[in-house]
């Protein structure tokens, strides 16, 4: 068996939404659409989209919060964007799935937490912006305690927050962890970590 090194925090993730909330399943499969990953669409676009959802038959939506974007310094957590999706949802019955896109850290987890991924020479591998995550900071490095521990407090603070909103009917925690992203990280972490595999 190998051994995933993202195996234990989305472990944590999943422990942390059960804790909050008694899980709400569905029976039946929605006909959704993955809506809102910042910074598109424009807050001036929403309203309509939705209610063009209602003429395409489209049900539930999906938005994703991204940990960069909606932590924008150290618990500084900006909830503008998600409340007034679920407002929007609200007033027009759409239903949500909540899906939390981890992968883009804040810029403080690289200059306070050493969250900097690391080339098999030592160089950093800068963060940067990535085809899923256009408002930078992929990758950090999760086998850093550190990173692991404030993303998991990201989770709390927003499950907390949403988990009584009643067009919330599914939590999508991590659907697509980076287990072999490209440049393998060779900090100190993950040097340890593998010592210990």
């Amino acid at each position: 068996m190998i051994y995933n090194k993202y195996s234990s925090l989305i472990l944590v993730i999943l422990i942390i939404v059960k804790e909050v909330i008694n899980m709400k399943y569905f029976e039946n499969i929605v006909y959704g659409t993955q809506y809102y990953r910042a910074p598109t669409p424009l807050p001036s676009e929403w309203e309509q989209d939705i209610m063009k959802m209602d003429e395409l038959g489209i049900d539930t939506m999906q938005i994703r919060v991204q940990w960069r974007q909606n932590e924008r310094g150290e618990d500084n957590y900006y909830f503008d964007d998600v409340d007034k999706l679920f407002e929007l949802a609200q007033k027009h019955n759409k239903k949500v799935i909540f899906k939390f896109l981890i992968e883009n850290a804040p810029q403080y987890i690289f200059d306070k937490y050493d969250g900097t991924r690391r080339n098999a020479d030592g160089t950093p591998i800068v963060p940067s912006s990535h085809g899923a995550f256009y408002v930078g900071g992929w990758l950090p490095c999760f086998d850093n305690d550190k990173v692991i521990e404030r993303a998991k407090k990201f989770v709390n603070v927003f499950t907390e927050r949403y988990h009584r909103q009643s067009s919330l009917v599914l939590w999508n925690v991590w659907n697509e962890p980076r287990t072999r992203p490209v440049g393998d990280c060779s900090c100190e972490h993950c040097k340890k970590d593998g010592e210990n595999i």
